[in-house]
């Protein structure tokens, strides 16, 4: 009998000063993160690189790829799909693992992919999957994300109304969005 695969959730938190996070926790301030940490096996990331390669598009690739920079060759945010290598997601697509993999930043997969991919909202080059499932979503957080310093919105009223109800289609509720409001 082959033996049980137990799921497994991989966050990747960008940016946060793990000397930080512990002070904070060690000071009572971050109760969920503390539980989180105790619950977790945590692996910090060295790009084991020096600045300007310290970028975390950067850096993400070799986490995703097992490569160095100089390996990989990825330097520009958006960039990611242009690695060669495979990553971490495409290992675990080929033994037949299902993912979702959501957000990762400068990430790209293989298709086809056993589950799903909503590309961090920097992206270029790499579509959501399945695209027609999620493009509608991803376009619009992208939009507003890469565009955040217009005084006004490019998006349609319509635009917006579709993201709601692709929301709504989702599991928003009444009681989430009574939530937002207060």
């Amino acid at each position: 009998m082959a033996p049980k695969i137990r799921p497994v959730i991989q966050l990747e938190f960008n940016e946060l000063s793990p000397a930080l996070m512990d002070q904070f926790i060690a000071e009572g301030k971050l109760p969920n993160f503390a539980r989180l940490k105790t619950t977790s096996q945590v692996f910090v990331t060295d790009a084991e690189e020096t600045a300007p390669n310290l970028e975390p598009w950067i850096q993400w690739v070799t986490v995703h790829t097992g490569l160095s920079f100089k390996e990989h060759g990825v330097f520009n945010l958006g960039d990611g799909h242009k690695a060669t290598a495979p990553r971490v997601f495409e290992h675990l697509n080929n033994a037949g693992h299902k993912q979702w993999i959501c957000g990762s930043m400068n990430a790209s997969v293989a298709r086809p992919l056993n589950g799903f991919f909503l590309p961090d909202p920097w992206s270029v080059g790499v579509e959501p999957y399945p695209k027609d499932e999620f493009q509608g979503f991803f376009d619009y957080v992208r939009l507003h994300v890469q565009e955040h310093t217009r005084n006004t919105s490019p998006v349609s009223t319509i635009a917006h109304l579709r993201f709601l109800a692709f929301l709504c289609r989702h599991g928003l509720s009444i009681r989430s969005i009574r939530a937002i409001v207060q």
